[in-house]
């Protein structure tokens, strides 16, 4: 495809890499502060520890169920710090780390390819990241290493290569971010098979059955492994009505449009709508064709994809959580509305196009960080997020307790297991593996009653209502495993011995009852 040059001086490839390193430090550090330990890797922490060592969390729902979370990520991050010997921390960071860059620099690509303008790919770059959420909960940039941070420079690079014409290189990579996060690669699918499908006449029939011969190849090891393992519940056209009614209970944000808040809608129409202004005043080319394709394609999966969800609960669709697909038209509302920012800047201020171009970058950053800010920036630290009083019980639980150990937590906390290196009864997060097995849904839900569960909004309080016999109980249920129970200080103290104190958790043996049967 034809298009603007890249930048082949040395000057302006010191100039790209400079600018690369200053936006990766402001997300890193500002915008998107790092993470490590909690949101989603409450459970993909266990997850990687479990693959290290087998033997640990021995008879966890959870962890019994983890080779249906298709992804190859986990399993290779285990297998990198076998090999490098780092611990999970310094390993995260670094893996996310590398990420970031990635993806900024496929960004950088991105626009480079559309308009080959450094002042518009600054100011691009500066929308990019402060566009921060999509319909569904989920962001361009993540703060902490992910399923979708890992597949996310695969998929943007994949694009970039599409608009420079090298339709075999992007359908490598395309199989390739399938097998890192299946829901990433899905929305890039769409997006290049649509632009595929519609060149097909200028590229010919074995161009096109090349690429998509490519794809299979290079996807082919996850579609094994999920034709393989999910559950035959899944294998239906129209979803489980027992598997709908506990996602409508764990993650109606994350599915249906009654649950997205006015905000994200607003969020989201403003970038549509900028898209729309700049790419209507966008040149004529290959490229922008092509471009063009992907927001149609995007436009499409998120209106077909939600009405699905809403009025016609299709387990494909349901699983492919068709909210979170306006993310991926971020970069490209950005490279027209920056492209047309700078033309317009240009035409004000000739003479100091540049300047007022950077000018606008740092005040489009400005605002980002006044929106999202909840705090002052911090220090970068690689150590887990998690309160310190409830990181301090999981440590005693792991060197006092024996592997076999069952532990009872507060489920609205969560990541117990991630410190402890303990099986937990149920924690709130364990529902978000129902997408993957309706099985596991409902033991979780079963357990979630355990505990006292009325109402999402209510689980605390649900919690310390709890008295001796439920916690008697699911002790009951495990008999011939050490089960504790974790309780925040100041509820009404338990009648069981206190194995462990702290200023906020107390930690306390459960006597086993014998008959007391599933809860």
């Amino acid at each position: 495809m034809t298009g603007p040059p890249a930048p082949t001086d040395a000057s302006a490839r010191w100039r790209q890499a400079a600018a690369l390193g200053c936006f990766t430090a402001l997300s890193l550090l500002c915008l998107h502060p790092y993470h490590f330990g909690i949101g989603d890797q409450e459970l993909t922490l266990p997850i990687v520890k479990a693959y290290l060592d087998p033997g640990l969390y021995p008879g966890d729902y959870l962890l019994e169920v983890r080779h249906r979370y298709f992804t190859f990520l986990w399993r290779g991050l285990a297998a990198a710090a076998r090999l490098s010997g780092l611990g999970l921390p310094e390993l995260f960071f670094g893996a996310y780390l590398l990420c970031l860059v990635a993806s900024l620099r496929a960004l950088q690509a991105i626009f480079d390819a559309l308009f080959g303008d450094f002042d518009a790919t600054c100011l691009a770059l500066a929308l990019s990241l402060v566009a921060s959420r999509s319909l569904a909960p989920s962001s361009l940039i993540e703060s902490s290493l992910l399923t979708r941070t890992a597949a996310l420079p695969v998929a943007l690079f994949a694009l970039q290569r599409c608009l420079l014409g090298r339709w075999r290189g992007a359908f490598l990579l395309l199989g390739a971010s399938l097998l890192i996060h299946p829901h990433t690669g899905a929305f890039a699918a769409a997006m290049l098979v649509t632009a595929l499908l519609l060149e097909a006449r200028a590229l010919g029939r074995r161009q096109v059955l090349q690429c998509l011969a490519i794809l299979l190849a290079a996807a082919a090891p996850i579609l094994a492994w999920r034709a393989s393992a999910s559950p035959e519940r899944l294998a239906g056209l129209f979803a489980d009505p027992r598997w709908l009614e506990i996602l409508r209970l764990r993650s109606s944000f994350d599915l249906f449009p009654s649950a997205w808040t006015w905000d994200r809608w607003l969020e989201t129409l403003a970038y549509v709508s900028l898209w729309a202004l700049g790419e209507r005043r966008a040149p004529e080319g290959e490229r922008h064709r092509a471009a063009r394709r992907f927001a149609y394609a995007l436009l499409g999966v998120c209106v077909i994809g939600t009405l699905g969800v809403a009025w016609i609960p299709v387990t494909a669709l349901i699983q492919w959580h068709p909210g979170r697909s306006l993310i991926y038209l971020v970069p490209f509302a950005a490279a027209y509305c920056a492209k047309l920012c700078v033309d317009w800047l240009g035409g004000r201020f000739a003479a100091h196009r540049r300047a007022a171009a950077l000018a606008a970058t740092a005040l489009v950053l400005a605002a980002g960080r006044a929106v999202e800010a909840e705090g002052p920036p911090r220090p970068l630290r690689l150590a887990s997020d998690q309160p310190a009083a409830w990181l301090y019980a999981q440590l005693w639980a792991r060197s006092q307790t024996p592997r076999s150990a069952l532990f009872i937590v507060p489920p609205s906390l969560g990541g117990f297991r991630a410190g402890s290196e303990r099986s937990v009864y149920a924690e709130w997060r364990d529902g978000t593996m129902s997408f993957w097995d309706p099985e596991l849904g409902e033991e979780w839900l079963r357990r979630m009653r355990s505990l006292g569960l009325t109402s999402p909004e209510t689980l605390w309080e649900d919690y310390l209502r709890l008295r001796e016999p439920a916690f008697s109980a699911i002790a009951g249920a495990h008999a011939g495993r050490a089960v504790f129970a974790v309780v925040p200080q100041g509820r009404h103290p338990l009648s069981f011995p206190v194995a462990y104190r702290n200023e906020e958790f107390a930690v306390y043996r459960i006597d086993e009852v014998s008959g007391g049967g599933r809860r």
